[in-house]
């Protein structure tokens, strides 16, 4: 590990920053709370700030130390942290600031969904959630934010009218809807292709009425789930697309799992099919029951309607917030599925599990649909606060199709990697055949990643050009600019 000069025990000791220092002894999860063990050692520095100045501070030192600043949050970025990284870990900006009175939140960068979502339920409110309670606000916009409740509200960086910060000169800038000039292409291509811009110190959003949902009086949304064995997934692919078109407030989504170790038959491929519906209970029934037909009833090992408080969404996904282990998401975002290509996924699915043993027991594949009107609307070029040049492209996607992979095996990088690239193609099938360009969800960029999946060629220009601009001299880790090949 190179020296790094001043020391940073003398540097930092003009600062409020708590500063962590590794060594060889140091033991990664001690020093750095990630989702993801893939990229990741120790890096240079942990600088852990308390204010703006100790940002500013944080990145002179490393640009002086030919560091690269990565910002953490939730941590669930699949990003390469290093010897040669100084990690700006945000976990003390926390504060909240409801503001009911104009349907606004200001948060700080620090803050996680779960955080943010009992902040904003005390107050009889709510906003675009990501479907983790464990990451980060913040990164969920920088990457565009596909959410739950994206059909009501559209993308989480739809709703982002303001950003605080600290660029990579060190300048302390507030922008928001109403910037001018430069100002306000920087706060256009935060809102979807943001990271590596700005050290995010606080953001504000727009908040909504629970009650305009009409929940039950103790504010809980209606869930209908069914699990089908393995064998019945051409039946269970054919109800989840009779679901569609989606009514703006239900969300069909379709998982590939394998049976817990308490039930009858651990580690059997069965097929979880969930309706979540964030409107009146017997508006989701009336939508549903018609389409149960006596055959979906018959394969069905399980039913249950449940009412979950909305509070307590994200208990449902609580299991794969586990830090450590290999892990990543990658998203195939298309305008169809045929039941033909989701059966052919969940079969490469079910090979993957039975050849790469470690990777068995919590690698998920996720079929999901939505209904886009909102998301497309947000797009518009009239949209009064020109959310239509936030860069984020097919917004008129309905169907997104997403493997969870989690592995605990170096050696098990390359079959993982096929894995992955087998499933989205297979998913994309039914568009190739369309003439659909393929697409996918920038949230879940790494290193390497195709970027133009998530960008329009014009959007990509815009992207680069301001990331030329605001971060100079390349201080702040810019995923848009690296293109090596993938490795652990």
């Amino acid at each position: 590990m190179s020296t790094l000069t001043p020391p940073p025990s003398a540097y930092f000791a003009q600062t409020s920053a708590e500063i962590i220092i590794p060594t060889a002894e140091s033991k990664i999860h001690d020093i750095i709370h990630r989702w993801t063990d893939e990229r990741l050692s120790n890096p240079a520095l942990v600088v852990i700030p308390s204010n703006t100045t100790d940002i500013t501070a944080a990145g002179k030192y490393a640009a002086e130390n030919r560091l690269t600043l990565l910002v953490g949050g939730g941590g669930h970025k699949v990003v390469p942290i290093n010897e040669k990284t100084l990690y700006l870990d945000m976990h003390r900006f926390k504060n909240i600031d409801v503001d009911t009175n104009n349907m606004l939140v200001t948060f700080g960068g620090g803050v996680s969904n779960q955080e943010l979502l009992e902040a904003l339920y005390s107050h009889g409110v709510y906003t675009t959630y990501a479907n983790s309670g464990a990451v980060g606000m913040v990164g969920l916009t920088l990457g565009g934010g596909f959410t739950g409740l994206s059909s009501l509200h559209g993308l989480a960086m739809d709703n982002v009218v303001a950003f605080e910060g600290v660029t990579a000169s060190g300048e302390y800038i507030t922008i928001d809807i109403t910037s001018t000039g430069e100002e306000r292409a920087l706060f256009d291509v935060l809102c979807g292709a943001g990271a590596g811009l700005l050290v995010i110190a606080s953001m504000t959003m727009h908040i909504y009425q629970l009650s305009s949902l009409q929940l039950k009086e103790n504010k809980e949304f209606w869930v209908r789930k069914w699990i089908f064995p393995g064998a019945a997934i051409e039946t269970a692919a054919e109800f989840f697309k009779s679901l569609f078109p989606a009514k703006e407030n239900m969300l069909p989504v379709l998982i590939f799992a394998r049976s817990p170790p308490s039930s009858p038959f651990p580690g059997q491929p069965i097929l979880i099919l969930t309706v979540t519906y964030f409107g009146p209970s017997a508006e989701a029934e009336a939508i549903v029951d018609p389409l149960i037909t006596p055959e979906i009833t018959k394969l069905a090992i399980d039913t249950n309607t449940t009412f979950v408080p909305f509070v307590k969404m994200f208990e449902g996904t609580k299991m794969f917030d586990i830090r450590g282990g290999f892990k990543s998401q990658n998203t195939a975002r298309c305008m169809g599925f045929s039941t033909t290509s989701i059966v052919e996924a969940f079969q490469r699915w079910k090979q993957f599990g039975d050849e790469v043993e470690d990777a068995r027991p919590f690698t998920v594949t996720l079929i999901v649909g939505y209904n886009p009107s909102m998301t497309i609307a947000n797009g518009s070029s009239s949209d009064p606060e020109g959310r239509g040049r936030r860069p984020f492209a097919g917004r008129a996607r309905p169907f997104f199709g997403q493997t969870l992979t989690w592995y605990q095996k170096r050696e098990s990088q390359p079959f993982v990697e096929k894995f992955i690239a087998d499933t989205l193609a297979i998913l994309r099938k039914a568009d190739d055949e369309k003439g659909y360009t393929p697409n996918t969800l920038p949230n879940n960029f790494r290193d390497g990643s195709a970027i133009e999946l998530g960008y329009t060629k014009e959007e990509l220009v815009e992207i680069r050009r301001v990331h030329r601009l605001w971060n100079k001299g390349g201080l702040f880790y810019d995923i848009l600019d690296d293109t090596a090949s993938w490795s652990l």
